[in-house]
């Protein structure tokens, strides 16, 4: 996606492609990603990626602190196109939105609702139990807040980053309500959990890498079987010249151009897809073994720093 930002001009890119792009520019922090919204929402005002373009813009204004600007999107955005993909992501913004403005029961409600909706079961979920627990700590209800975060990393363990803030968050609730040993034990939970927790995102980072490789293997093997569909080309057309030298060819070469030109240009096209194909082959999996393992090291960075967190936390 941030090659088509460096290289594809935005009024040649459709709605779709505007949305995908923009959300990713959106998600590391560029500004220019509202240039691909107001691409959309000028080009395209009737298309249901004008979502993408209503969450993108409340994400970037909620970052400058623009809140009232964001809800307003937001609330074009729910009211427009409720069923879209980022339908969870608008609803969790808009209770972060809440929770800065302090309006806490309009937030408490927002992530209520998210809790009631089965197809945002999962890490949605997770994320509004966070923002639940939030609330409560914000307003000094460290008691109420705490069964929050013990749902998170009882109930949600696949989410690794969740788990162990719940499990730093829990501690120190407990050391604010005076209660050392519950805190002990919590952080006594999380040094075993954090190895879980490794352990189980090396698995999903196999089973991603996986689910990625299967498809740049078949570059491979289409590298592997062009040519040998040429070569059979090549046998092909070399059996019918010799054919063609048996019924008497063999001083005409005008008979026998068809079949040798037949097996050239079989084996040259062969080449010519096959080349390419173990170029890119070997191209996209060094990139994705590059990827991968800047993902596992950061991963592992990430839980160790929560980790050293809530030690140092609690100390």
């Amino acid at each position: 996606m941030l090659s088509i930002h460096r290289l594809v001009p935005i009024r040649e890119q459709d709605p779709e492609t505007l949305a995908e792009v923009g959300i990713v520019l959106v998600d590391r922090g560029y500004e220019s990603a509202d240039d691909y919204f107001e691409q959309i929402l000028n080009q395209y005002p009737k298309r249901f990626e004008r979502a993408a373009a209503y969450y993108g813009k409340a994400k970037l204004a909620a970052k400058n602190e623009r809140l009232d600007e964001a809800r307003r999107w937001l609330i074009r955005f729910l009211e427009e196109t409720p069923t879209h993909s980022l339908a969870a992501e608008a609803r969790l913004l808009a209770a972060d939105i809440l929770t800065r403005q302090g309006v806490y029961t309009a937030a408490r409600k927002a992530l209520d609702e998210i809790l009631q909706i089965k197809e945002m079961r999962g890490r949605p979920h997770a994320r509004a139990l966070a923002g639940l627990a939030r609330i409560e700590t914000e307003q000094d209800h460290a008691k109420r807040a705490i069964p929050y975060w013990q749902r998170i990393y009882t109930l949600y363990r696949a989410y690794t980053e969740l788990v162990v803030e719940a499990y730093w968050e829990s501690a120190q609730l407990f050391e604010e309500i005076d209660d050392p040993i519950a805190a002990r034990n919590t952080l006594a939970e999380l040094s075993v959990s954090h190895e879980k927790a490794e352990n189980l995102f090396i698995e999903n980072l196999e089973a991603e890498e996986n689910s990625v490789s299967q498809w740049v293997t078949y570059l491979n093997v289409v590298a592997s079987v062009a040519p040998m569909i040429g070569l059979l080309g090549t046998v092909s057309g070399m059996i019918s010249a010799f054919q063609t030298i048996g019924r008497g060819g063999m001083g005409r070469p005008e008979l026998l151009a068809g079949d040798i030109g037949e097996a050239l240009i079989t084996t040259a096209t062969g080449l010519v897809i096959g080349i390419p194909a173990m170029i890119a082959y070997f191209v996209l999996k060094n990139r994705l073994n590059t990827a991968m393992i800047a993902t596992a090291q950061a991963g592992s960075e990430v839980l160790d720093a929560k980790e050293e967190k809530a030690y140092t936390s609690s100390s």
